[in-house]
């Protein structure tokens, strides 16, 4: 390149942002060559990554790498192979974060700037910025007294990025003692449905009948009617909050049956002539909207145009199971009593394994996700959105430390499962209750479960700039009270 053949001192840039599935649409004769030539190349990639390889590849034994790029790879799944290859190489060199800010006016992405060195690297500096116009001002004048932290280079691993203040992780490190992860007691925490047509497949009920529904279609602007057996509840994200009584607005039709394979639950795609002679008013809609729906995703589903875009997780819907919107700025999660509903892509859901239904109550694990340990310890090992928001995904809520003593012994839930019974009856009366007494007991509770000395806890409390006196003082009563023994 350019004559150079002993690489570059520097190789500075903005790569592509482009999930897999925009390459597949875009430049789909790619995506052979990319996972042949690049070990970043893996699930759902983004493009940034490969070029992080490449340009890393083209440096001189001294050189420097800068991009400004997404820091979501830090922890994301598609990271995993980008954040080997750093850590094997010590690259990091230097990391500019720029939390919730946002550095380009035409597109919401959260950004960094990730400084790699070919010379390998015991350590680096870690600068966060709150304020990109003032805070890049005072580094551009005086770089070397702005505030940096110095931070271990992390051991060559696959495992996600959590780098922030000592203070805060010294804290985290406690709460992983003695704990088992989120994901060890849960058999899947999944997405939402994925219609690749809601605007088709989902219809906001406007009248229940005996055995159908009338409701309204986006896609054709006009209400119809449909076939209770072909449709189920349907929750949108907006209709997911804390400790409430969950009620569906929605249906979305599923042209699916489930059905029990040698002890495994299956989907399996209806047949055009099973619709028709079972569900003929759920056909004739369907037939109303069939050129859109052959035509998604370049005439990919032609043949079964009837069908889901992404049939994943289809069947884990049918079980008691916690759920939570996608984004939130603040834990709202809540339960799936009935274990009916059917949600959207903005919510996420997970289920116990089967080994631990009988030792691990599904009330005590939602005190505990309510509770301040879990927005603490996503806000400070999660990814920030703008306004003060955090994602509650996969890769986030899997490492989350759920003590093991209440799971050991049972008999440590039942005061938190009363209060959280306390709560959602008090919330299906009236969604707006008043149950911050309650809430501030849970919050007390927990902190003590987890073994938190009272500097500890306040040190989490601190950390809430919005939280009120009144509330704080509350948690803190309730929690001297179990240190004196005064409360069981």
């Amino acid at each position: 390149m350019f004559e150079i053949h002993t690489g570059f001192d520097v190789v500075i840039g903005n790569p592509p942002y482009l999930r897999v599935q925009g390459i597949q649409q875009s430049q789909p004769d790619s995506m052979s060559y990319y996972k042949a030539q690049y070990k970043s190349a893996v699930g759902s990639f983004d493009l940034y990554a490969l070029f992080v390889e490449k340009g890393y590849s083209l440096l001189n034994s001294k050189g420097f790498f800068s991009y400004i790029l997404p820091h979501k790879f830090f922890q994301a799944k598609f990271g995993e192979s980008i954040r080997e290859q750093i850590t094997k190489r010590k690259a990091l060199y230097q990391i500019v974060r720029f939390g919730a800010e946002q550095v380009f006016e035409e597109a919401t992405t959260y950004t960094c700037l990730l400084f790699l060195s070919a010379k390998p690297n015991d350590a680096f500096q870690l600068l966060e910025l709150s304020n990109i116009e003032s805070d890049l001002l005072t580094i551009t004048k005086n770089r070397s007294d702005y505030k940096k932290t110095l931070i271990k280079a992390p051991e060559v691993s696959k495992k996600e990025w959590h780098f922030g203040e000592t203070e805060n992780f010294n804290l985290i490190d406690k709460l992983k003692a003695n704990a088992i992860t989120l994901g060890e007691i849960t058999r899947k925490i999944f997405v939402g449905l994925q219609t690749g047509g809601d605007k088709i497949f989902i219809l906001e009920i406007v009248k229940e009948k005996k055995t159908t529904y009338i409701c309204f279609s986006k896609s054709l602007e006009e209400e119809i009617e449909i076939e209770k057996g072909f449709v189920k509840p349907f929750l949108m994200g907006k209709d997911v909050h804390r400790y409430e009584y969950l009620i569906a607005k929605n249906v979305v039709l599923f042209p699916y049956e489930l059905k029990n394979l040698f002890g495994e639950k299956e989907a399996k795609l209806m047949t055009q002539k099973a619709i028709r002679e079972k569900f003929p008013l759920a056909w004739e809609y369907l037939k109303r909207n069939k050129r859109e729906l052959e035509t998604r995703e370049h005439s990919r589903f032609q043949n079964e145009w009837w069908c889901f875009s992404r049939p994943q997780n289809m069947t884990e819907f049918d079980s008691v199971k916690i759920m939570t919107p996608e984004i939130a700025n603040k834990c709202e999660l809540t339960i799936d009593v009935e274990g009916n509903l059917y949600h959207t892509t903005k919510v996420y859901s997970f289920v116990l394994k089967e080994s631990f239904e009988k030792t691990l109550s599904i009330k005590y694990l939602i005190a505990t996700l309510n509770s301040k340990i879990l927005w603490y310890f996503i806000s400070s090992t999660g990814y920030i959105l703008r306004g003060g928001y955090f994602t509650f995904k996969t890769e986030y809520l899997k490492p989350f430390p759920i003590p093991r003593s209440p799971i050991d012994n049972p008999t440590l839930q039942k005061p938190l499962i009363t209060l959280v019974d306390k709560i959602l009856a008090a919330k299906g009366k009236d969604p707006l209750a008043d149950t911050a007494k309650w809430e501030a007991e849970i919050d007390a509770r927990v902190f003590h479960l987890y073994g938190l000395t009272e500097e500890e806890m306040l040190t989490v409390l601190n950390s809430f700039p919005k939280m009120s006196i009144v509330e704080k003082t509350q948690i803190q009563n309730f929690y001297r009270d179990l240190e004196r023994g005064n409360l069981k």
